[in-house]
């Protein structure tokens, strides 16, 4: 479960851009304040909701008709869109701090962080998952006060990130199901590393998927290079947000050359360049290839609000 103040700053983000959803209703942001989510980047992109919401204040096309509000209607809603800045604004600061606390519940990161590495369930019969500091304080730890009741079998493969004491950070995903999938604290001792092999241009070529998101790779026009484009959404799994045209959307694509396992690029104006030379708002884009998966990051500019393509994706074709 994400932190109170990273829900609440979500909800009201959300409220404020969707413009189709109106009236807002505070009851509804503090309610989520204690609510569970399922899109843990959601507050990922709250550093970014503020400029989005300047440059983007009316609502989108087709959003349903409304009547002109009254001059003083319209200067208690610009009054009301003022605190909901504030708010997002201090919801990301009390984020900043609740990040430290253990926490391993995210989607791998490539573009910071500890490099990410291949590894197997070692251990016999189950190994159950482990709360991070944010689901309880003190976690992880191997009491049972501790113990989550998601766990993994041998054999199972992981992308394993940090290391905190005894535990790793570990992901899982199936090779089936793109609603099957889990990130957290696993016993250290209960996986085994696995070196990972060279990728040829091949192991590149084909699409990729996971939940909201879909990639495909194909070879580039030079010798030695890849194209890629993709494109995502958020919001697309609630029918409510469906029928009134809520979901928001992003794409990339791209060229670029990989260097063994891994690869980068940022796409400006001018087309695709070295992620290093990108500008801050350019939609920059890291790859790896790691054992089944390709794991993708983003710096969360490749889109609308809370669209990103950060993710592990499995191959389909």
């Amino acid at each position: 479960m994400l932190c109170p103040y990273d829900t609440l700053a979500a909800a009201v983000a959300a409220a404020v851009l969707d413009l189709s959803a109106t009236p807002f209703r505070w009851s509804q942001a503090f309610r989520a304040m204690t609510s569970r989510s399922r899109h843990p980047t959601i507050a990922q992109r709250i550093a970014t909701a503020p400029a989005a919401i300047v440059a983007n204040p009316t609502p989108a096309s087709g959003s349903p008709a409304m009547r002109r509000a009254h001059p003083t209607h319209r200067t208690v809603r610009r009054s009301r869109r003022a605190v909901l800045l504030a708010v997002l604004a201090s919801a990301a600061g009390v984020s900043d701090g609740w990040a430290e606390e253990n926490e391993c519940r995210r989607a791998p990161t490539l573009s910071a962080g500890p490099i990410l590495s291949l590894g197997r369930v070692s251990a016999p019969g189950r190994t159950a998952f482990v709360k991070d500091g944010l689901a309880r304080a003190g976690c992880p730890d191997p009491g049972p006060v501790c113990r989550e009741r998601a766990y993994l079998v041998t054999g199972d493969a992981v992308i394993l990130g940090e290391r905190r004491g005894a535990f790793l950070c570990a992901t899982y995903r199936s090779g089936k199901d793109d609603e099957v999938g889990r990130t957290g604290w696993i016993p250290a001792e209960a996986v085994a590393l696995e070196s990972a092999a060279s990728v040829a241009l091949e192991g590149w070529l084909g699409a990729w998927k996971q939940a909201e998101a879909q990639i495909r790779v194909t070879r580039g026009d030079k010798a030695g290079t890849l194209a890629v484009a993709g494109d995502a959404t958020w919001g697309a799994g609630d029918p409510e947000r469906v029928r009134r045209g809520g979901i928001h959307t992003g794409e990339m694509s791209g060229t670029f050359v990989p260097v063994g396992d891994a690869a980068s690029f940022a796409v400006g104006e001018a087309g695709t360049l070295p992620v290093q030379k990108g500008a801050e708002t350019d939609c920059k884009i890291w790859l790896r290839r790691l054992g089944p998966w390709l794991v993708v990051d983003d710096n969360l500019a490749c889109g609308g609000l809370n669209v990103t393509f950060r993710g592990v994706y499995r191959r389909t074709l």
